[in-house]
């Protein structure tokens, strides 16, 4: 009998002395651990963010080629998709000077314009929207007209002021500045389709839009132009 009770009393201080070798967290210092490492876990996230936010808004500088006005960065926070109504909303507004009529871009090409600007969102009107109109031309031939949007997400529709008798496919399409909204030289997208009029007197193109508006996440909007 001394010999077991000598037995369990060597086994209860080795277990006591693993114990405080190992110093198991009681519940209260392994919840702050878990809550310690959401926040860490939330923050990385964050950074992440703010790396790929930052990275978008240089690619959009660099796409530019001349000095439009400032660009500041914007992400779209909602997006209000009818059948025919493509507007989106963006986490800036009056905070970030945005104002009516303002140009938004990605580094991409035209994405659309500031449809009303409040103190901290604004709604932006893609430029595939029915009710969206732009001044564009073709860049080799310098033939001009009007992109409408359709609706839709890859497609626009160009109505040309003269045929489009040496237009190809593939031929990049931008704004040419007439109207006075978009500025001139920016990247709409590109000739995807020409449509001939039976009578020859005007032709339509159907326009590839440069922007993939399914993935569009961050914008640069133009002020002080």
């Amino acid at each position: 009998y001394g010999g077991l009770y000598w037995f369990q009393q060597k086994i209860q201080i080795t277990w006591n002395s693993g114990r405080e070798m190992i110093h198991l967290p009681d519940n209260t210092e392994f919840q702050n651990l878990l809550d310690e490492n959401a926040q860490l876990r939330s923050d990385n996230i964050r950074y992440k963010e703010e790396i790929i936010q930052l990275q978008e808004t240089l690619g959009i500088r660099e796409s530019l080629k001349d000095d439009f006005g400032v660009i500041r960065p914007s992400e779209i926070i909602q997006n209000s998709f009818g059948r025919e109504e493509r507007i989106c909303m963006l986490s800036n507004g009056r905070d970030k000077e945005f104002q009516k009529n303002d140009i938004v871009i990605s580094r991409k090409g035209l994405a659309g314009k500031i449809l009303e600007a409040n103190n901290r969102t604004s709604q932006m009107l893609l430029i595939i929207d029915r009710n969206s109109a732009v001044a564009g031309m073709i860049q080799t031939t310098r033939q001009q007209g009007v992109i409408y949007g359709t609706g839709k997400m890859d497609e626009l529709l160009m109505e040309l002021e003269s045929p489009a008798r040496e237009v190809q496919q593939g031929d990049a399409v931008i704004s040419s500045g007439l109207g006075g909204i978009f500025p001139k030289g920016l990247y709409v997208g590109k000739v995807k389709e020409i449509l001939k009029d039976e009578y020859g007197l005007y032709e339509r193109i159907i326009v590839q839009p440069g922007v993939d508006f399914s993935t569009l996440e961050i914008v640069g909007v133009i002020t002080d132009r």
